[in-house]
């Protein structure tokens, strides 16, 4: 119960108080790593991604949390922009779950795996994970993964696939009919269908499972459209949902997010504001350290173009 009060602390933004909770648990004679699970979110939320890191480590000196904490501790590695060194990282722990038949945290291995390779421009590995992921049994236990394999697909530009993990969803409704399958299914029809039936069908969605996958993909659908005003709204939502994005999602979304949200705010001309979570953004994925990507690439250009705009804007 202590650990999921911090936890829940850090899920709903509160890191210094999560953190205040840490420190007074922690003091006690209960000395459990489990503690170190909300201590590593709440030090995500507040962007200090070393500390997060030593935090998920500690947590593995328990044995049967190490596997757990060598998943958690690929996030701070992701939002460090470090997709070399988190892709190394979950590809052995894959394998190792595969090999041993340990199932806990496979599912999450490979989303975050498949994720980092889209950021790593490798679009076949992607590929590979996605294929994994949208031919899992047609189970509510499987809900999210399939999605999260559609989600994959439709990235790599794999309609057929996505088209059979939105099958496999909709059995899965069928069987189990909940809000939460029902917007979850809406969600990935909506992205495969695109064009105004897409919006409606994303709009329904976000009416019964606003998750943050549903409001990124409904913000990206908005934007495309023109809709702007409405685009930066999903993503200022998205935004308040950072600790959530941590606890529950692929870390990475959290940036993605960011990055939707400057391009609105440029594409509205409102350059200081989008200069702001540019500069943002360079924080956590332009490390000059380590080599860079189409993504990290593309935000660097966006990022310069940007400050030559407000430049030409002073001196116009």
């Amino acid at each position: 119960n202590c650990s999921e009060l911090i936890v829940n602390h850090a899920e709903a933004n509160l890191c210094d108080e999560a953190l205040d909770l840490y420190r007074e648990f922690r003091a006690k004679p209960d000395s459990s790593t489990l503690f170190e699970w909300g201590h590593g979110l709440a030090l995500m939320g507040k962007g200090e991604m070393e500390q997060a890191w030593q935090a998920f480590s500690a947590m593995g000196a328990d044995a049967k949390r190490d596997r757990w904490a060598r998943l958690l501790r690929c996030a701070p590695r992701i939002l460090q922009g470090r997709f070399d060194v988190a892709a190394t990282e979950l590809g052995a722990d894959l394998a190792w779950d595969i090999a041993s038949h340990e199932q806990g945290h496979l599912l999450s291995r490979r989303a975050w795996l498949g994720n980092v390779e889209l950021l790593r421009d490798k679009p076949a590995a992607a590929r590979a994970q996605a294929a994994e992921l949208a031919h899992l049994e047609a189970s509510p236990l499987f809900l999210e993964s399939v999605r999260e394999g559609a989600m994959l697909a439709l990235e790599t530009e794999d309609m057929a696939l996505a088209r059979e993990a939105l099958a496999r969803l909709r059995e899965i409704e069928a069987r189990w009919p909940s809000t939460h399958s029902h917007g979850v299914r809406l969600h990935i029809e909506g992205a495969l269908a695109g064009g105004a039936p897409g919006g409606d069908l994303l709009n329904q969605a976000a009416g019964l499972w606003p998750d943050p996958p549903t409001l990124f993909a409904r913000a990206l659908w908005r934007a495309a459209q023109g809709q702007l005003s409405a685009a930066l709204a999903d993503c200022e939502a998205l935004d308040a949902m950072r600790g959530r994005i941590l606890k529950r999602h692929f870390p990475g979304l959290l940036v993605l997010g960011w990055l939707e949200k400057a391009r609105c705010l440029s594409r509205m001309a409102r350059f200081p504001e989008a200069l702001r979570v540019y500069g943002q953004i360079k924080q956590y994925w332009l490390p000059v350290s380590v080599k860079h990507y189409a993504t990290q690439l593309a935000i660097r250009e966006e990022l310069d173009r940007t400050q030559d705009l407000i430049k030409g804007e002073k001196h116009g």
